[in-house]
């Protein structure tokens, strides 16, 4: 693969030097301002990021042996699999979200997105630690068991960076980047504290819970920032509720035994949730808590009688819309009139909600 890709870009690098006079170089001072004043701010937040994700490593070389840090790496490597899909989901939500900002309904969408992105997320990491047994026994041998006590936990940890990218509109439309980076120490903060505490608690397991814990921090404190930055209204109690109950289900699953009878029925119930909210919470316009009125109002155009023809008027709310000018070459457009005799005028429609 790496030499596939190489040569494409010596290939592609050849033909641009080829055809390099129909290129030219240059630089937009305004634009490159802009692009360094919103990433600059933003550089700490990636080293924090790191820093949150790595810092355990210290930890761990500390507190347990290469065999138990070894259950830890290949957990990690399984809980990624979820990481893949908020990659992807990242790279085509940041242009979606920046082409939606400019229509009217975009908070709908944004809410909309935010929790199913979350009911997504916490059923995904459910499965992966409800199955983790199963999985390690496909990929690894015996002596990796102890592995799946933490698979649930790392994928959790993994799907809140795409719930983060959901509700981290704040700072993504006022351009206030410098708050990512507050939000990032603040989250490698709490990694800190609880694997001074956690490890000696529960082992191995605690390293994971640190890690999931300065998630769910990062997460909230984000769609606290936000609604202060760019106020609009989430799903905020419903979410945090999935979000820790997910993580006390995980929590509580690790310390039971249960067969395969039993996790199949917990997998059908799971299912049978998530698609239920993801029909009803989410895409259900019937269930909305704020319904939208829509009335649509139909106009004649009368100009000659056999080619009269109808425009239709969408109108969101109750506000009384104007009505829209006619153009036609070498008329004046007179009006809209209540009657086929041209009187009792109409400039606008009154809508009532009944």
């Amino acid at each position: 693969m790496a030499v596939f890709l190489g040569l494409v870009t010596a290939i592609v690098g050849i033909l641009l030097f080829i055809e390099r006079d129909k290129f030219e170089f240059s630089i937009d001072k305004q634009i490159t301002k802009d692009i360094l004043k919103f990433s600059l701010p933003m550089f700490p937040a990636r080293l924090g990021g790191v820093a949150n994700t790595y810092i355990n490593r210290f930890f761990m070389m500390s507190m347990f042996s290469v065999e138990v840090i070894g259950l830890y790496s290949l957990s990690l490597k399984i809980a990624s699999a979820i990481f893949l899909v908020q990659t992807a989901f990242t790279l085509a939500w940041n242009p979606y979200l920046y082409k939606i900002l400019q229509s009217d309904g975009h908070q709908v969408i944004i809410r909309k997105v935010s929790l199913f992105s979350t009911i997504l997320v916490c059923y995904v990491a459910l499965l992966l630690g409800l199955f983790s047994n199963e999985i390690i026994k496909i990929i690894a041998n015996p002596s990796y068991m102890g592995a799946s006590l933490l698979v649930g936990y790392l994928a959790l940890y993994n799907g809140l960076f795409l719930v983060k990218e959901t509700v981290d509109i704040g700072v993504k439309v006022t351009k206030k980047s410098k708050f990512t980076s507050y939000l990032y120490f603040i989250s490698l903060g709490v990694n800190i504290v609880c694997l001074f505490i956690l490890p000696k608690l529960f082992d191995i397991e605690g390293v994971a819970m640190s890690l999931l814990l300065s998630n769910i921090i990062l997460v909230f404190a984000t769609l606290a920032v936000s609604k202060i930055l760019y106020p609009m209204k989430f799903h905020s109690i419903f979410m945090a509720c999935l979000i820790i109950g997910s993580s006390l289900f995980l929590f509580l699953f690790n310390r039971i035994e249960v067969d395969m009878v039993i996790k199949i029925a917990i997998f059908i119930l799971l299912s049978s949730i998530f698609a239920f909210y993801a029909k009803d919470k989410v895409g259900n316009a019937t269930r909305s808590v704020n319904p939208i009125q829509v009335t649509k109002i139909s106009l004649h155009d009368s100009f000659e009688s056999d080619k009269a023809s109808d425009k239709d008027v969408f109108v969101i709310g109750a506000t009384a819309p104007v009505l829209p000018e006619q153009l036609r070459n070498g008329y004046i457009f007179g009006g809209w009139f209540k009657t086929k005799a041209y009187s009792d005028e109409v400039t606008t429609v009154l809508i009532v909600c009944v």
